[in-house]
């Protein structure tokens, strides 16, 4: 039988096709008994990936090579290396390429330095976290490398531990840096360090194969890949004197980190803003005032330039209560304080848009809140959202069983310079409120004690006038709260003595009372702070970094204290 040419080749195509055809549904049906037959259930793999092989090898000297390979003894994967990988110390940071390229394959990591290593420099390479093993993600243990490119392997080292100042709590996962004394210009401020790590959950820190010298420490909140501090949002510490890694280690090492905003005290803006003139500082302003240059011919008395602090204490604002108009304006002195006390002082000129009269309404808050049990020694503050002019003190008085009142004075109000905050101190008679005619049965009006405020009570100085307000309290009971008494043992010129709750909120305080004593605490958990102070009328001070001044010191007591009732705590000593 002859055979066409042409229908040979329909032929050899059909075979071709069939035998594509067979291949591909054999490689599906591969695939598809590979997914039935895989096992499943059974224990889980907890077993981390275990380094069986390095190049160079662990603690090897005179490395000169650019490939560093990692082999583990099952597959790997790596994650966020640029971040995790700590190199001390630091690689060199070229300008338009990263330092090192890595790549995984199966069970092996491979690291291509592009920047030069150091001559005579003992390496470490630590990967902390970034490599785990592919099926569970189990991390990988000690995945740490050190080498050397001279002779020898540094053998320096420190240990410590870091802590937050003001609790004393640890300190995780910050980093601790060293700097080598010989150049004073290089700091955590504005360089990445020689040698870095961080510090585990308790705060503790070995920083391992350092070179022999002299070094300043830091720490900080910084991350990694940072490496330096945000004076405006960074928790930091430093010591003051240089460590001595010259002839033995150093041990035990205690460094306390604290947010201490150092940055120079700057006047940003000052310029109209809505109905208002506003001074704005790059960080917050402790203490301020303002006062006019020379009284304006328009003015028959001296006028009250009206004022307050805003937005984080950060910005003055000027309420233009003198009536100016958009082309008159006034010369004002400032003088600014910052926390640290550095002070701004110079000329401004204030001066007001038209068109502009958006006021905010007024608001208020209030301490003690209602409900709140109180001393006969009443205490209240008010908070207002813009200063007050003016308090019609008749409109506020105690009134008790919903009968007798009680008319708060003039002299019973205090305002804080910028009038924004009122303070009511108003010794109180609890007695007041037993019936006269039987002590043993509630009165019928049964109210308590209340604090009134009628409608109208205080202006603005923008003219709201305020709402009405009533605040029930009762009479603490003496048997109901308890005692903590201490001395102080210290040559300390002063010192501070706080009461804290358990997540270090002040309070109470005391200065300078070697024989302290607090009454009326609720039972419960407290624990005990004291600041020291280089002056005995002074101010706790947050150091300096620039001028390498550590802040002053914080002791606080080694147990919480606990307060019953009606019971006193004795013996909660200070003694530094």
């Amino acid at each position: 039988m002859i055979i066409s040419a042409e229908a040979h080749a329909h032929q050899c195509f059909f075979r071709i096709a069939c035998w594509a055809l067979m291949l591909i549904a054999l490689e599906l049906l591969t695939c598809s008994c590979a997914r039935i037959m895989a096992p499943e259930g059974g224990p889980k793999d907890t077993m981390p990936p275990k380094l069986i092989k390095a190049s160079p090898m662990q603690e090897s000297i005179g490395f000169k090579g650019k490939m560093i390979k990692l082999v583990f003894d099952k597959e790997i994967e790596v994650r966020d290396i640029d971040n995790k990988l700590v190199v001390t110390p630091r690689l060199q940071k070229l300008e338009n390429e990263p330092s090192y390229t890595h790549n995984v394959r199966g069970k092996t990591l491979k690291l291509t330095l592009q920047a030069p290593l150091a001559e005579g420099a003992t390496y470490t390479f630590n990967f902390n976290d970034a490599i785990k093993d592919i099926t569970e993600g189990n991390v990988a243990e000690n995945p740490v490398l050190t080498f050397s490119t001279g002779d020898h392997i540094d053998a320096m080292y420190v240990t410590g531990q870091v802590k937050y100042l003001m609790t004393h709590q640890p300190a995780a996962k910050v980093v601790v840096a060293l700097y080598e004394a010989n150049d004073d210009n290089l700091n955590i401020l504005n360089s990445p360090p020689d040698y870095f790590i961080k510090t585990d959950e308790e705060g503790k820190f070995k920083l391992d194969h350092v070179k022999k010298g002299q070094y300043y420490m830091y720490a900080s909140t910084s991350q990694e890949n940072q490496l330096t501090v945000d004076l405006g949002a960074d928790e930091y510490g430093f010591l003051k004197d240089p460590i001595d890694l010259t002839a033995v280690p150093v041990d035990n090492v205690a460094l306390y980190i604290l947010k201490a905003d150092v940055r120079e005290f700057k006047l940003q803006a000052q310029q109209p803003q809505g109905p208002y003139f506003e001074l704005r500082f790059n960080k917050p302003v402790v203490d301020y005032t303002l006062n006019l240059v020379q009284k304006s011919k328009r003015f028959k008395k001296n006028p009250t330039l009206y004022s307050h602090l805003v937005e984080h204490k950060q910005i003055i604002r000027v309420y233009n209560t003198l009536g100016l108009l958009e082309e008159d304006s006034l010369e004002v002195h400032l003088t600014a304080k910052d926390v640290l006390g550095t002070i701004i002082e110079e000329n401004v000129t204030v001066h007001f848009r038209e068109g502009r009269n958006q006021n905010n309404p007024a608001s208020y808050t209030f301490k003690p809140t209602a409900g709140t049990a109180v001393s006969p020694d009443f205490v209240g503050t008010m908070t207002v959202n813009k200063p007050v002019r003016e308090v019609v003190a008749d409109q506020l008085f105690f009134v008790f069983n919903g009968q007798e009142k009680v008319h708060i004075h003039t002299k019973d109000l205090q305002f804080n310079a910028q009038r924004d905050v009122m303070t009511i101190k108003k010794k109180l008679d609890p007695n007041m409120l037993i019936p006269q005619k039987s002590k043993n049965k509630k009165s019928e009006a049964g109210e308590g004690l209340v604090l009134q405020m009628t409608e109208g009570a205080f202006v603005t100085i923008e003219g709201d006038s305020s709402k009405a307000m009533r605040y029930a309290y009762t009479f603490r009971n003496p048997k109901e709260y308890g005692t903590i008494k201490g001395t102080v043992t210290t040559e300390a010129p002063g010192f501070v003595v706080q009461l804290l709750d358990m997540e270090h909120n002040v309070i109470d305080s005391l200065k300078n009372e070697h024989h302290y004593q607090f009454n009326g605490v609720a039972p419960g958990s407290y624990r005990l702070r004291l600041l020291v102070l280089q002056d005995k009328e002074g101010e706790w001070c947050f150091g300096n970094i620039h001028e390498r001044k550590e802040p002053d010191p914080v002791v606080l007591y080694p147990a919480d204290v606990a307060v019953i009732a009606n019971w006193e705590v004795g013996s909660i000593d200070f003694v530094f």
